[in-house]
């Protein structure tokens, strides 16, 4: 009995608090952003209130159907999340649309990585020859990324899941004709990617 009568005891003192969310500010429009889920196999995501950083509220707008996965805004726009519909850039400012540009080199951004091998074509006495490439990479330097000047290969690789046709574009400078550069594409449907290069001037 004695058992029975504090449990009881114990669930109305619960019960008769406010539930913790009806204690929290009601959510005001600054106080969280819109994101889209992953894509799921259909092709299909959802739109969903995110609070920001130190936000704690309650009554976030319920989830809605987001655009279909393969649709971006144009040259000049972006998608204004809560309405789900394409504006006009601000004066000043631009956008790539459905691209993405790689301009600043702080670090590998995602989606890149390095594979290092050692050249078999390499000449010299084998005692000159590097014991592994495991510090051979390219390295990022700010605005440009660098590769090494070893007697390794060292693959950069971009590795991207593509939505609709389009293309990849980089701009390059090659100041030492004595090591062996190229660029190569390698995917299922080669016709849905272009590989652009552009040489920019030595300095």
């Amino acid at each position: 009995a004695w058992i029975c009568c504090w449990a009881l005891a114990g669930c109305r003192t619960a019960w008769a608090g406010d539930p913790p969310a009806a204690r929290l500010p009601a959510c005001e429009e600054s106080d969280y952003h819109f994101e889209y889920t992953e894509c799921d196999s259909s092709g299909s995501r959802w739109r969903v209130a995110v609070p920001n950083a130190a936000v704690d509220c309650a009554g976030l707008p319920d989830p809605v159907r987001g655009k279909e996965c393969t649709f971006s805004c144009g040259s000049g726009e972006y998608l204004e999340m809560r309405n789900q519909v394409c504006s006009k850039c601000a004066e000043g400012s631009y956008s790539l649309g459905s691209g993405i540009k790689f301009d600043e080199w702080d670090e590998l951004p995602a989606g890149f990585s390095n594979v290092a091998t050692f050249m078999d074509t390499v000449l010299g006495p084998l005692d000159s020859r590097p014991d592994s490439c495991s510090n051979s990479s390219w390295t990022p330097r700010g605005n440009y990324i660098e590769s090494n000047r070893d007697d390794c290969t060292v693959s950069l690789i971009y590795a991207v899941h593509l939505k609709k046709s389009g293309y990849v574009f980089f701009e390059y400078q090659y100041v030492d004709n004595n090591i062996f550069f190229e660029f190569f594409e390698k995917q299922e449907h080669f016709e849905s990617v272009q590989l652009k290069s552009s040489r920019s001037p030595n300095i």
